[in-house]
């Protein structure tokens, strides 16, 4: 059955989110499953991991902070904005070549908006550079059947052990391959196990840079060394860990204030715990400018 997140307001549980959860251990054995982990699913932004991994595959050359931001959906802090442009000129482009949306950024307290801003602007200057250096066209890098989506696809399909169920459009544009969760799960145990542990080392190592300053996914790395985080849209989010321990948690309706409580769950439930993880178990909830309830799992 799936799991039930409570909004609990000064005692009263006003709200309540169903949640899918699927953790397995260092050997891949299952260690928790709650809702329907074994059909397909929109993992969004979770896939970028597997993209990325595809394009390195296609002589992407970026390292370090600047590999970790083509893995984001980042915020949009400077630092990001400033990442992507760097990736583009590496590629002798400038950002009116990004085919992602202009965007506010996810961070309110910038005020700037445009293409680079957009929480995808790191995978998409990476597409870009990854055209570049095979001498693909440029101008149509999201479409399905352009080379680079295809490699993409056949990665995806490499790592998670399934064929694509469905494609679709995610919200940069970029192609949107569904898979089951067990498939993401499976997919994310390899990025921490696989010889090629280029995108699992630098998320883990820079965790600011794979999403912001103050998120969540970061303060869970930031408190468990060796952890990768990713976030998707619409109350998805995996996880892996060094020994190869893994988990995909995904909101029933797309609720991203539901989303980490589980993740919480979800990384408890292999033994990855730390004190920080304690707060964002149960993050408060507000009323007139102050704590008046939390958001929290309940397990029946």
């Amino acid at each position: 059955m799936p799991l039930v997140v409570e909004v609990v307001r000064s005692g009263f549980v006003e709200s309540t989110h169903q949640a899918r959860m699927l953790t397995v251990d260092a050997a891949g054995t299952p260690v928790e499953a709650h809702g329907a982990v074994h059909v397909p699913a929109s993992p969004r932004s979770a896939m970028k991991p597997l993209q990325v991994l595809a394009m390195l595959r296609n002589g992407l050359d970026l390292e370090g902070e600047l590999l970790a931001l083509a893995c984001a959906s980042h915020s949009g802090e400077s630092f990001h904005v400033e990442g992507a442009r760097k990736i583009l000129a590496g590629a002798g482009l400038d950002e009116s070549a990004l085919l992602c949306p202009d965007d506010y950024p996810f961070d309110r307290a910038v005020a700037e908006h445009g293409r680079a801003y957009m929480n995808c602007s790191g995978k998409h200057a990476a597409m870009l550079a990854t055209c570049v250096l095979n001498d693909w066209p440029t101008g149509t890098y999201l479409e399905p059947a352009h080379p680079l989506q295809r490699a993409i696809r056949q990665t995806v399909e490499e790592l998670t052990g399934e064929r694509v169920a469905a494609s679709g459009v995610d919200g940069c544009g970029a192609p949107l391959f569904f898979v089951s969760m067990l498939g993401v799960t499976r997919a994310f145990r390899q990025l921490a196990t696989m010889e090629d542990r280029r995108v699992f080392d630098a998320m883990r190592a820079h965790p600011e840079w794979t999403s912001g300053t103050d998120r969540s996914e970061a303060d869970m790395m930031r408190a468990i060394p060796g952890l990768m985080v990713k976030v998707g849209a619409e109350g998805f989010e995996a996880f892996a860990f060094e020994d190869g321990s893994a988990g995909t948690v995904k909101v029933e309706d797309g609720s991203m204030r539901a989303r980490t409580p589980v993740t919480v769950a979800a990384l408890r439930s292999v033994g990855l715990d730390a004190p920080a993880l304690d707060a964002l178990a149960k993050p408060p909830l507000h009323g007139g400018g102050r704590p008046v309830g939390e958001i929290r799992l309940r397990r029946t």
